[in-house]
C-alpha cells in the first residue's frame, strides 16, 4: 500500500502542478527542451495538455481518496495507460527524446501497471450475506 499511496500523491503534485502551469503560463516550458517548440509556437496545445494533465491528477485524487473502490483497478490502468502513451509521446517528440523523461514515464507507467494487476479492492458485503 506505501507504493499505491506514494504513486497516487506524486502523481496529483506532478500531474496537477504541470498542468496548472501550463494552463496559466504555457511559455514556462519554453525551458524544458522536449516542450520548448511546442509552448512556443503552439502554447494552445500546451494549455489543452495542461488541462489533460489535470484530469489524470484528478484520477490520483479518487484513488487517495478511496483506495479501497472496485474501480481502483480501471484508474490504475488508465494511469499506466497515459503514462506509457506518453513515453512515446516524449519519444517521438519534434524537439528530439528528452530520455530522462522517458524513462521516468515508461517507470511510472510500469509501476501502475504493477499496482493495477496486484492491488486487490475489499469486498464488498452483500446485504443478507451471513
Amino acid at each position: 500500500m506505501k507504493l499505491f499511496y506514494g504513486m497516487s500523491i506524486l502523481h496529483i503534485g506532478m500531474e496537477g502542478i504541470g498542468g496548472i502551469v501550463a494552463c496559466i503560463r504555457p511559455d514556462a516550458f519554453e525551458a524544458i527542451p522536449v516542450h520548448a517548440e511546442v509552448a512556443r509556437n503552439y502554447p494552445h496545445n500546451m494549455r489543452c495538455i495542461g488541462v489533460l494533465l489535470m484530469i489524470v491528477a484528478a484520477l490520483g485524487v479518487l484513488l487517495v481518496a478511496d483506495a479501497q473502490a472496485s474501480n481502483a483497478k480501471l484508474i490504475l490502468a488508465i494511469c499506466s495507460f497515459f503514462h506509457l502513451a506518453a513515453v512515446w509521446m516524449i519519444a517521438a517528440a519534434p524537439s528530439g527524446a528528452d530520455m530522462g523523461g522517458v524513462i521516468t514515464h515508461g517507470l511510472v507507467g510500469v509501476a501502475f501497471a504493477y499496482l493495477a494487476a496486484t492491488h486487490q479492492p475489499k469486498a464488498v458485503a452483500v446485504a443478507g450475506s451471513k
